[in-house]
C-alpha cells in the first residue's frame, strides 16, 4: 500500500492550512483529497506514535501490518511500562459497544501474551482524535440536563480487571 511505505518514510506533518501531509522533511507531498478514507487511520497512527516519541516513548509501529496488527496499533515503551495502543481516527461514523468488544477481544491475545512479563508495568490504551466526533452521547438517567459517554465509559471500565493491567484513554487531536 503506498500510503504505508510513503509514512514508513519519514516523519511525518499535518499542514492543515495547506490541507496536506509532508512526509520525509517535504520530500513527500500528500494532498489530503488524494487520501482514501481508508487510509486516514494509518495517517493517525504515524501522528500518535510521533506524539509519543516526543514524549520520550519509544514507539514500535504494529498496525502497519494491516490485518496482522492484532488490534495493536502501536506499541510505547518507556522505563519499566509497556502501552499497547489502539488508535481510531472516524470521520463519518461513531465507536459503538460492538466496536467496543471488537477491540478489547482483538487485543486480548497480545496483551494476555505480554501479561506474563511480572516485571513489566502494562497498559492498554485507547487513543481517538475526537471524543465528540468517535462516541454517541446519550443523557443520564440521573439528570437528562447532562450526558455521557455510554460506550466510553464501557471500554474504561475495564480498568483494574486484572491486577498487572491499566486500561485507559487519552484524546490527541489530529487537526485537518
Amino acid at each position: 500500500m503506498f500510503m504505508i511505505e510513503c509514512l514508513k518514510a519519514g516523519d511525518l506533518k499535518v499542514n492543515s492550512v495547506l490541507k496536506q501531509l509532508e512526509i520525509a522533511d517535504g520530500q513527500i507531498i500528500y494532498p489530503f483529497d488524494k487520501i482514501k478514507n481508508s487510509e486516514w487511520g494509518y495517517v493517525y497512527e504515524k501522528f500518535v506514535g510521533q506524539i509519543l516519541e516526543s514524549e520520550g516513548f519509544k514507539v514500535t509501529y504494529n498496525g502497519f501490518n494491516g490485518f496482522t496488527d492484532d488490534g495493536i496499533d502501536l506499541i510505547a515503551e518507556k522505563g519499566n511500562a509497556i502501552t499497547f495502543i489502539q488508535c481510531k481516527y472516524f470521520q463519518t461514523k461513531k465507536l459503538s459497544k460492538s466496536h467496543i468488544n471488537e477491540i478489547l477481544f482483538k487485543a486480548s491475545k497480545k496483551l494476555s501474551e505480554a501479561y506474563r512479563e511480572k516485571d513489566k508495568q502494562l497498559a492498554f490504551a485507547l487513543v481517538v482524535h475526537c471524543t465528540e466526533s468517535n462516541f454517541r452521547r446519550t443523557p443520564l438517567k440521573e439528570d437528562p440536563n447532562k450526558q455521557e459517554y455510554p460506550w466510553l465509559h464501557c471500554f474504561k471500565s475495564q480498568d483494574r480487571r486484572y491486577p498487572n493491567l491499566r486500561v485507559g484513554f487519552r484524546e490527541i487531536p489530529m487537526h485537518t
